[in-house]
């Protein structure tokens, strides 16, 4: 099979001048037994997958994949180093995660991002980890070809390390993505949310196509948390350790907007803020003169993007800040203790970073932390809001995870949304 894919890419070589320059030493350009093992993938699925790619795809990622096997020398300072001693090859797509002390919750976005690339396409930045069970699992990704940082600067440093690592792996990865660890990818594809090899690679083959330099923004998406009221179906037990195959329904936005996170091709990759929603710090400048903090506080939608500065994807970004009451005060509580906004004479302001924290925090701090106050708070911000708009629409999340819950169709039943 292995030849029969060589033969394939040297076939369509050959209607390409360009192609056929370079890749006409034929000892230099022998891929790799790992990209060979990728062009089967993409061959076979591209043969005989429903999305049926044309030849020209086809021919794009034959060439891609199956092209000269590149490595490079990392560089590394005393601060963020490379853990893992592997060669840094060419690849499609690579998924960049930020991380700290996740514990078993790694395992779940490992084996996301793993449902579609390779372990040597996967990094994970450990960022001042302490959690022995987190390191023991992230070794053990190692031993299977994951990419490990260690990276120990301050958290207010966070868009220099993901500059930093990808500024290491640019040159060698067709797209980067930069993610948190409660983000989960997926694609919107004919109004249904998917996540699989074939889904990924015809999005792929389609933005690689458009040729653009600019950054692509996701779609947010924010999942109905397990435990809001009217949502028992979620609250059954599923057979399943993840807590993610009770999630049963996600809220999406109807367009791209200033808040959108990004991804980038790697090629055009120069760095990326702490957020990844903007990139480059003079496109946010001029991405927030339509957007204000206020507005959305206020209950007014920012309008959706209609610039150049960005392209748009199908890539839909599930944030999982909250998937049940418990997290949604361990995420506030961690946000606001990392920015120093726990103090009694903090003063939330528009122009702070992670103001969303401090504003969250406030909330909390003003009901005495009441728990049953907290808990009106976190059903009137994370259960209530659920309704379909202009803005936003309800998408199911049975295509999302159904291979990491073994697909379960039992499990998706309907829900009624109060």
């Amino acid at each position: 099979m292995i030849f029969a894919c060589w033969n394939i890419v040297n076939i369509h070589i050959k209607f390409t001048r360009n192609l056929s320059q370079e890749m006409d030493d034929s000892s230099r350009n022998k891929p790799s037994r790992r990209e060979e093992k990728n062009c089967i993938t993409i061959y076979n699925e591209g043969q005989h997958g429903s999305l049926d790619l044309s030849e020209a795809e086809l021919k794009v990622q034959f060439v891609q994949m199956c092209k000269e096997n590149r490595t490079k020398t990392v560089f590394e300072n005393k601060q963020c180093k490379m853990v893992s001693s592997l060669p840094i090859e060419h690849t499609m797509a690579r998924f960049i995660i930020f991380q700290r002390n996740e514990g078993y919750r790694i395992l779940d976005l490992i084996s996301h991002y793993k449902n579609v690339v390779p372990f040597d396409s996967i990094v994970v930045i450990d960022h001042q980890g302490t959690d022995p069970l987190t390191a023991s699992i992230l070794n053990n990704f190692v031993e299977q070809g994951m990419h490990l940082w260690r990276c120990d600067q301050g958290y207010s440093e966070k868009d220099k390390i993901w500059t930093h690592v990808g500024q290491q792996y640019s040159q060698h990865s067709e797209f980067l993505f930069f993610l948190d660890a409660d983000e989960y990818l997926s694609i919107l594809h004919e109004d249904e949310l998917h996540w699989d090899p074939k889904h990924f690679l015809h999005e792929l083959v389609s933005l690689k196509k458009s040729r653009t330099s600019r950054p692509f923004k996701t779609i947010r998406s924010i999942p109905v948390p397990i435990d809001c009221p009217g949502n028992q179906n979620s609250q059954k037990g599923t057979g399943s350790r993840s807590t993610l195959c009770r999630l049963q329904y996600t809220e999406s936005d109807t367009g791209h907007y200033c808040y959108s996170k990004i991804f980038f091709r790697g090629k055009h990759f120069t760095g990326t803020d702490t957020g990844n929603h903007h990139g480059d710090i003079r496109k946010g400048q001029l991405c927030k003169r339509t957007y204000s903090m206020a507005n959305v506080r206020a209950g007014t939608e920012p309008l959706p993007l209609k610039n150049i500065m960005y392209s748009f994807s199908n890539f839909t970004l599930l944030h999982f800040q909250s998937l049940e009451f418990s997290d949604f005060l361990m995420h506030l509580f961690r946000g606001a203790t990392t920015r120093g906004y726990i103090k009694e004479n903090t003063k939330c302001d528009q122009r702070i970073k992670g103001k969303h924290y401090c504003y969250g925090f406030e909330e909390l701090r003003n009901t005495d932390f009441d728990i049953n106050k907290m808990r009106e708070i976190y059903e009137e911000k994370r259960c209530r809001c659920y309704e379909e708009s202009p803005e936003s629409k309800l998408y199911s999340l049975k295509n999302v995870f159904s291979s990491m819950c073994h697909n379960d169709e039992s499990k998706f039943n309907s829900v009624s949304i109060t």
